[in-house]
């Protein structure tokens, strides 16, 4: 992400992928979540929080404004910028990013 935006200081946190999509090991809740919002709240403070983490995008927005960040949620637009997930978020190949 950080190359694909040209930002300094980026900080990424990473949530396990959909297993539908992403046929991943790694379960996102439980064995993930509470790790996650602690390295939201311990980050957050004075940023801008760019989620997609499906629907635990949404508390995951919330820790990060109760640890004084912006968040947004940028749902599916993600999976658009990475050619995985949603078949309707996929489709329009235009989307993607080159370095995600």
């Amino acid at each position: 992400m950080e190359n694909s935006f040209n930002i300094h200081g980026c900080d990424y946190i990473k949530v396990p992928g959909h297993q539908t999509f992403m046929k991943n090991e790694e379960l996102h809740y439980p064995v993930e979540f509470l790790k996650i919002s602690d390295q939201i709240k311990d980050s957050a403070e004075g940023k801008v929080v760019l989620v997609a983490a499906g629907y635990l995008g949404k508390h995951y927005c919330n820790v990060a404004k109760e640890a004084g960040g912006v968040a947004i949620d940028i749902g599916s637009i993600f999976d658009g910028w990475c050619g995985v997930g949603r078949t309707d978020a996929i489709q329009n190949k235009g989307h993607r990013l080159g370095n995600v």
